[in-house]
């Protein structure tokens, strides 16, 4: 018989008839491998920066559209950069570039 110290509760295991042990843990369950399709079922993209290009490109030359039309003054936009501040540019567009790239 074990005894709690400290309450003297009783501590044995008791164990109902029906016991099973617990589930194994997920690592070492086994997953059902389904039989690999053909390629006419499932065609695979060969090109796939081509979406994204269209994507990209269309959504730019839209967004200069709306710029366009809401900021333009007597039919003309004007947009003044200032060439002091070039390296903010840099800093902010060289890891923009690097993490796309790597993302494509």
């Amino acid at each position: 018989m074990i005894v709690c110290p400290f309450c003297a509760a009783d501590l044995r295991e008791e164990r109902p008839a029906s016991f099973r042990p617990p589930p194994p843990p997920i690592s070492q369950v086994q997953t059902k491998v389904f039989p690999e399709s053909s390629a006419e079922e499932q065609p695979q993209e060969e090109n796939g920066w081509i979406p994204v290009v269209f994507f990209t490109a269309g959504l730019q030359l839209f967004l200069f559209g709306l710029f366009t039309l809401f900021f333009s003054e007597q039919g003309e936009v004007t947009l003044h950069w200032n060439a002091a501040c070039w390296f903010f540019y840099c800093l902010i567009g060289g890891p923009l570039l690097y993490f796309g790239y790597k993302k494509l």
